[in-house]
């Protein structure tokens, strides 16, 4: 995208892309996530957003107290 105006950038957000570059080309980053929007692409690759790719989430609850915690399945 070439602009005359920073307030044009605003239109950066309408595109339904994975990059743009406005006044640029090919500047690139490592850390800056790679891949298509829709069906031009699935998953990224770089940045924090292709490491999301390989994690599953997993919840572990620790209790500390010292007495044995009575049965959780009963209403109280």
């Amino acid at each position: 995208v070439l602009i005359h105006t920073v307030p044009t950038c605003r239109m950066s957000k309408a595109l339904h892309v994975g990059t743009v570059w406005i006044n640029t080309y090919r500047a690139y980053s490592y850390m800056v996530p790679f891949g298509g929007m829709k069906r031009s692409g699935l998953g990224r690759e770089s940045g924090i957003e292709a490491v999301n790719e390989y994690l599953e989430t997993k919840s572990v609850i620790i209790s500390i107290a010292e007495a044995a915690p009575g049965n959780p399945f009963i209403m109280r």
